[in-house]
């Protein structure tokens, strides 16, 4: 079987509702998976099941300082207007929501919390980011009626980089990486 057929046809990674997401390549180190992501991206039939476009973004190991996760809110702006870029969507017009014209004060990190306090508020408000800013490019992808399009992420090492990238039926990913527990 191969990845074109799985990301058609299912016995790929799923979501809790059994739709089918796509397929993790996983190996060590410079075995190769990143060449054969790329083989299926210049594949024909890619390019007619996903007319909406195939992107590809290098995750890499990106690690926020301080902080328990890899991507912070401004490492995943800057990847989601890359897929923009990418697939010709620069009219998406995502919301920066870390300008302090979106915060509230609740929002806002105080110096009279102790460290541990304000990390963990640090991460809400990171992520808080994320899921507005990926909440708005689901929908600009619905409002828009796009086609569907496919998602190269390489090189991820976190767990949970991947559901940022996850848009519903109009999408599906290639993931490289070399760890066991990603999707």
């Amino acid at each position: 079987l191969s990845i074109t057929n799985i990301l058609f046809e299912g016995d790929g990674f799923y979501r809790n509702d059994n739709q089918n997401l796509g397929v993790v390549v996983r190996g060590m180190g410079g075995i190769g998976k990143s060449v054969i992501a790329a083989n299926v991206v210049r594949d024909p039939k890619v390019a007619n099941n996903f007319r909406g476009g195939v992107a590809w973004l290098s995750i890499g190991q990106r690690r926020a300082r301080d902080m328990e996760m890899s991507l912070t809110y401004d490492s995943y702006y800057e990847l989601l207007w890359s897929l923009c870029e990418q697939l010709n969507m620069e009219d998406a017009n995502i919301p920066y929501f870390a300008d302090p014209a979106f915060r509230t004060y609740d929002e806002e990190i105080s110096n009279e919390n102790n460290a541990a306090d304000n990390k963990k508020r640090l991460v809400e408000r990171e992520l808080r980011y994320m899921a507005k800013a990926k909440d708005y490019f689901t929908n600009y992808l619905i409002r828009i009626n796009s086609q569907r399009i496919l998602i190269v992420l390489d090189d991820v090492w976190h767990r949970n980089d991947g559901w940022w990238f996850e848009f519903g039926a109009r999408s599906r990913l290639v993931i490289t990486t070399r760890m066991r527990d990603v999707m």
